[in-house]
């Protein structure tokens, strides 16, 4: 049975942040480190992707894979108090990370920092303001919209909207596309800058990965592109993140239920040309028994 609102997203600021370098960032910020320069591409490519979710026994963990090895894990010490079903990125301001997350008795706003030299997080949350966000998959897309695709296959986008009393809603839900039945997993996969655009990475209950380009002035004008017909059967989770060099990106895949992640790099990704290359499973002991990935 597919559990609800399971996603993942592209945070290139967050995944810096896993990698023990929190700092403000803005989508611009990401949009830059994602295009890369002279200096990276001629230290060769890195592939850095934070894989955050929670485990089966309820702590919030973040896994770093670089260039397809885990290299670092941190959790929190105890269980969180709620069960989360999907998380999204919003921001990282001042060392601590935001993420939005969908959970099975609402939706809250999930604060978290690293201590330095401690395998630790330490996180607080609150809760939105009640809507009518159920979604089968959720991603956000650096905290001003968000994306949903409900049991019909019909893909919707919210905005985080701050309401008067000062709480935080997602609000005026827009329909995109339809006939998106049968995806697995959502993810945002990148900010485009020119023409203004949200990408994202889906799962295909066949096993395809596919890039959706959504712009921002028309939606309803979204473009999907499949990127590899088959190799992600199973995967209902995703955690995206970068590559130094000329426009490249990379995505996680994980299949909760084998406990198995793979991880592929997408080149010219921003471009309307992407092409994606398959690397493998993901080296390196990890539990990737993990939900609410982003």
């Amino acid at each position: 049975m597919r559990s609800r609102a399971r996603s993942t997203l592209l945070s290139l600021a967050l995944t810096s942040a896993l990698a023990g370098t929190l700092a403000a960032a803005t989508p611009a910020s990401a949009e830059q480190s994602l295009r890369g320069g002279a200096a990276s591409a001629r230290a060769g490519q890195v592939c850095k992707s934070g894989v955050l979710g929670q485990d089966t026994a309820g702590h919030l963990t973040q896994h770093v894979v670089r260039n397809g090895r885990m290299i670092g894990t941190r959790r929190t010490t105890a269980p969180l108090p709620f069960t989360i079903t999907a998380l999204g990125y919003v921001d990282v301001r001042d060392g601590m990370a935001r993420v939005s997350a969908t959970t099975t008795d609402g939706t809250r706003m999930i604060r978290f920092t690293e201590p330095r030299r401690r395998p630790v997080l330490r996180v607080t949350a609150r809760r939105l303001a009640p809507q009518r966000l159920s979604p089968a998959l959720f991603t956000d897309a650096y905290g001003y919209y968000a994306y949903t695709v409900d049991d019909a296959g019909v893909l919707h986008r919210w905005t985080l909207t701050q309401r008067r009393d000062g709480s935080l809603a997602y609000a005026r839900r827009l329909r995109v596309a339809g006939g998106l039945q049968g995806l697995t997993a959502l993810t945002t996969a990148a900010l485009r800058a020119a023409p203004r655009a949200d990408l994202l990475y889906a799962v295909t209950a066949r096993g395809a990965l596919r890039l959706l380009t959504v712009p921002h002035a028309k939606p309803r004008t979204m473009r999907a592109k499949t990127l590899k017909r088959r190799g992600y059967a199973g995967v209902t989770e995703l955690a995206s993140g970068f590559c130094t060099g000329d426009d490249r990106g990379a995505v996680v895949a994980l299949d909760p239920v084998a406990g198995t992640a793979t991880w592929t790099v997408v080149s010219r990704l921003t471009s309307g040309r992407a092409v994606a290359r398959a690397k493998g499973e993901v080296r390196g002991r990890a539990d990737w028994r993990l939900h609410g990935v982003i």
